[in-house]
């Protein structure tokens, strides 16, 4: 990429990129305040929606993400938490990207919002420069629904928090009780989710992701330590994944 023709990801640019994508919404912006449905009551009233209700929240939201970015892309740099020439970086231009295009075109979901952001202020450290995985990790963000981080955010604690494993959790993992049953609702709790047939799809999703891996111990697996370590169900990569969001916090 010739960075001498490419955007950069200043201060200056990312406001006007939160500019020139809240301009169309921005007379909405008092209305807003008051409640989606009284912003949604002023657009019809008004009669002067060129574009879907849909895509007039979309670049609300959009617009107050960039600004937060913004604001918060100047404090870490303050206090030292990100790289001040990440922003001219190609994987600092291409990240920003990732994050525009969610922000633009995926529905608002809060918890793939909160991860993207995660995903983006831990490329922002500047520590894998030169790696194609921060890229790659914000693109598996993107790609994944809100119900879906939010369960993988809850396997990941269930990991690394053996307080956390119920006695029926560990009856499933020594074999005395269904580990299907017992994970599904074990992360079901732990995520807010809580229905065991919701649990159930999702996990679905981050199976094809490649996040976790099938709901199986193998009896040779003799040592409850390492059992209960596989009983998470994460992958090497869904493990990678989840420390990478944890540095962007």
């Amino acid at each position: 990429m010739d960075d001498s023709k490419s955007p950069k990801l200043t201060s200056a640019n990312i406001e006007r990129q939160s500019n020139s994508r809240t301009q169309a919404s921005h007379r909405f912006r008092e209305a807003a305040a008051q409640g989606i449905i009284t912003l949604f009551k002023l657009v019809v009233d008004r009669k002067e929606i060129g574009e879907s209700l849909a895509r007039i929240l979309a670049n609300y939201v959009a617009g107050h993400e960039i600004t937060w970015v913004l604001k918060e892309w100047e404090t870490r740099i303050a206090q030292g938490r990100a790289d001040d020439s990440w922003e001219e970086s190609e994987q600092g231009i291409e990240c920003f990207a990732e994050l525009l295009d969610l922000l633009e075109n995926r529905k608002p979901e809060a918890a793939r919002i909160k991860a993207a952001r995660k995903a983006f202020f831990a490329a922002a450290r500047g520590t894998m420069r030169e790696s194609p995985l921060p890229l790659q990790y914000m693109r598996i963000v993107s790609n994944l629904s809100g119900g879906a981080l939010l369960l993988l955010g809850a396997t990941y604690r269930l990991q690394n928090r053996p307080e956390l494993m119920t006695d029926e959790f560990i009856m499933g993992i020594r074999g005395t009780y269904s580990l299907n049953t017992s994970w599904r609702k074990r992360v079901g709790e732990l995520s807010g989710l809580i229905n065991e047939e919701i649990v159930e799809i999702i996990e679905a999703e981050l199976q094809a992701a490649k996040l976790i891996g099938a709901s199986s111990i193998s009896a040779a697996n003799k040592c409850e330590a390492h059992r209960r370590f596989a009983a998470s169900r994460l992958t090497s990569l869904g493990i990678e994944l989840c420390k990478f969001l944890e540095e962007g916090e």
